[in-house]
């Protein structure tokens, strides 16, 4: 996107008010020319803001209006019943990346737990993408009642089919990311008594059978205490190797 190209060009030639206003269009209109361009725009520009904000404070300025914009839409938009769906989702990403880029993660969350704990709270758009970019923070603080009640829409999210592990440098953690969240999604489950735990089992090794992916779920499940299903995650696992990889499987990796 040439709008991009040029905001970057002038913060690495020093020309900072240029470069804010060429980011300030990015975040407020790129979306509007291309759809694909949403992983720069809920990631990477919130970021290079904050480095524009290092060494010339009105980008910081910025983050911190556009922010209270976007935390104000979404409201509006949760206050509105039968309203037709607008862009909820992408102000909520947006929302929850500028708070961390700003160091304000609790931010994001009390806005959660207040749609939750409202006396007519209901599940919507809202707090469903708030859920997902909140997960890892959930996982870190024991919150696993709130993993569980989003529990459909996560495993929507789990793979389907087999997933190539890239050779990408960049991309392999990535996806290494996603699938690590695959475990910490059925530990959540596994805490909370959820029944569908083995579903999500099931469809992590479909993804990534491989022998990382089979010691992280059986490591999950030992420190729910769950011995049992530990040892059947791991004979699960052990039937998606390959025949010539089990027997190098087990005597590395004896059954729990």
């Amino acid at each position: 996107m040439r709008a991009l190209e040029a905001a970057e060009a002038a913060a690495k030639a020093g020309k900072n008010e240029k470069a804010l206003r060429g980011y300030q269009s990015c975040i407020e209109h790129c979306l509007d020319e291309d759809r694909a361009f949403i992983g720069i725009w809920a990631g990477s520009l919130p970021s290079d803001l904050k480095d524009l904000a290092s060494r010339y404070p009105p980008a910081g300025t910025y983050l911190k209006e556009e922010r209270e914009r976007l935390e104000a839409r979404i409201v509006a938009h949760r206050a509105t019943k039968g309203r037709p769906r607008d862009p909820t989702d992408d102000d909520v990403m947006l929302f929850c990346r500028i708070n961390t880029e700003l160091g304000d993660e609790p931010r994001s969350v009390a806005l959660y737990d207040r749609f939750v704990g409202a006396p007519d709270a209901r599940d919507g758009s809202e707090i469903g993408m708030l859920a997902v970019m909140l997960f890892d923070d959930f996982y870190a603080q024991g919150r696993f009642a709130d993993i569980a009640r989003h529990k459909t829409l996560f495993i929507r999210r789990l793979p389907q089919a087999r997933i190539e592990i890239p050779t990408d440098d960049m991309e392999a953690p990535i996806v290494r990311r996603e699938i690590e969240g695959g475990v910490h999604f059925y530990e959540a489950l596994a805490r909370t008594g959820d029944t569908n735990r083995m579903v999500v089992v099931d469809r992590i090794l479909t993804g990534s059978p491989d022998t990382s992916t089979i010691l992280s779920l059986v490591d999950a499940a030992s420190r729910v205490g769950l011995r049992d299903e530990a040892r059947a995650i791991y004979d699960k696992g052990l039937n998606q190797l390959p025949v010539d990889a089990r027997r190098a499987f087990t005597a590395a990796h004896p059954r729990p």
